[in-house]
């Protein structure tokens, strides 16, 4: 024969219920920290892209139907010149150093394809998307990459740490071009300009595409912040 449970027992049960729903949480709770910790250092990438070589004819790289603006402080991009694009090889040192060991001993030139993404005017090369909040004073950042099934907690390179670092491996011999999307964010005339301020100071020639949505009045903009910008650096 069932017996209906007493009224303190009934409170009993539900006070253990609970305790147990707060240590849940609180385990659920340590282990996203502990996650969240684990890939801050390095990311979490499901399944690494590889780094992927195109042969393009100036023509190709050049063409009208892209919406291009062209920075080029030599003579890098020639109507006869035979270029190698290397997909997305641009956002990342590591992928950056792999393309350019994987071209050494090539006769086409390097182009490295890279994202420039805008958060509050700082520029990064990234393809995804980056998410940075400051909570009490803490720094909270999430970039999420679905395209290479990417997952990271920390903030991508600048766009300035890699360029600087093409820079670096770019040789007269073997000289280094870049081709950059603008993929993320509102690259108002302030962004802009640190941008071609960046590719002037180190003297990476590239070729400039504004993201999906790009308008002519960014490419004009682009070209006209170029025109300003470019004798200053010469002169210097």
């Amino acid at each position: 024969m069932l017996e209906r449970l007493k009224h303190r027992e009934t409170e009993d049960i539900e006070q253990r219920l609970k305790r147990k729903r707060k240590k849940f949480t609180a385990i659920l709770a340590a282990s996203s920290v502990f996650i969240i910790g684990t890939t801050y250092e390095s990311g979490f990438l499901f399944f690494p892209t590889p780094v992927k070589f195109v042969s393009e004819s100036y023509k190709q790289l050049t063409d009208p139907r892209n919406g291009n603006a062209y920075l080029d402080t030599g003579d890098f991009f020639s109507k006869n010149g035979k270029y190698e694009w290397v997909h997305r090889a641009g956002n990342a040192l590591d992928r950056i150093d792999e393309a350019v060991k994987e071209n050494q001993n090539k006769t086409a030139r390097l182009v490295l394809d890279m994202d420039a993404t805008d958060i509050n005017e700082e520029l990064y090369g990234e393809h995804g998307i980056i998410l940075h909040k400051k909570i009490a004073g803490l720094n909270f950042n999430l970039v999420i990459d679905p395209n290479e099934v990417d997952l990271e907690t920390k903030l991508p390179p600048t766009f300035q740490e890699l360029i600087k670092h093409i820079a670096s491996l770019s040789t007269p011999q073997k000289p280094i071009g870049v081709n950059i999307e603008l993929k993320h964010g509102s690259f108002k005339e302030e962004a802009l300009t640190k941008l071609i301020d960046i590719l002037l100071e180190y003297q990476v020639p590239a070729i400039i595409q504004p993201d999906q949505q790009g308008s002519r009045e960014r490419l004009e903009t682009i070209r006209r912040i170029y025109d300003e910008r470019k004798d200053i650096f010469i002169s210097a």
